[in-house]
């Protein structure tokens, strides 16, 4: 899957990509978007958006934003 996001140059920017291995184990991934714009631009208006890579299931915990002062 890959989380997309609404960037200062893109409505529709790639912020990373992960691979499901099946391991069972949560997986916690930390970014920092230097160029997020967040003004509602992306699909259906959204900010941030996650697409699967293929047909596998991922089920997500938590997404978390923080604003770096």
């Amino acid at each position: 899957w890959t989380l997309w996001y609404d960037a200062r140059d893109a409505t529709i920017k790639k912020a990373f990509s992960i691979k499901n291995t099946n391991s069972g184990i949560w997986k916690e991934k930390t970014i920092l978007l230097q160029d997020a714009f967040f003004n509602n631009r992306g699909e259906s208006n959204a900010d941030i958006c996650i697409r699967t890579n293929g047909n596998g299931i991922a089920i997500f915990h938590l997404i978390e934003l923080n604003k770096k002062d």
